[in-house]
C-alpha cells in the first residue's frame, strides 16, 4: 500500500438529487474519517471539473456510513464509478469488517 492506492466504488443507488448510495461502505477506510475530514471523491464514469453537494452513503445502513459531501463530475447514475484517490496504507490498515468484508487489493 502506498499514496498511489485508490478506492473504487460504484454508484447502487440515486435516491434523490442530494443522496446517493454507493456499493461499499466505510468500514474499509477507518469509519467515520470521511465524514469529519475531506477527500476529494471523482466520478470517473462522467469527469468534469465542477464540484457538486451530494451525500454520498455508503451502504451499511448507519447514519454515519458516509463517503462524503461532495463530488467532481456530472449527473451521477446507477453504475457510475467513483474513486477516493491516494487513500494509502494509514487508511486500509484501519479497514475492519463489519456487514462488508475488508475488500481486496488489486495491482494494475
Amino acid at each position: 500500500c502506498n499514496s498511489a492506492m485508490h478506492i473504487m466504488l460504484r454508484v447502487a443507488d440515486v435516491k434523490d438529487s442530494k443522496n446517493v448510495i454507493l456499493n461499499g461502505g466505510v468500514n474499509m477506510v477507518g469509519w467515520q474519517r470521511f465524514e469529519v475530514e475531506y477527500f476529494p471523491l471523482i466520478n470517473i464514469s462522467q469527469k468534469e471539473m465542477v464540484e457538486r453537494d451530494v451525500n454520498m452513503w455508503g451502504n451499511l445502513c448507519t447514519t454515519w456510513d458516509i463517503w462524503g459531501y461532495h463530488y467532481f463530475g456530472r449527473d451521477l447514475k446507477v453504475g457510475d464509478y467513483i474513486v477516493a484517490p491516494n487513500q494509502g496504507a494509514l487508511t486500509y490498515s484501519l479497514a475492519q469488517s463489519f456487514i462488508n468484508k475488508i475488500p481486496e487489493v488489486y495491482k494494475l
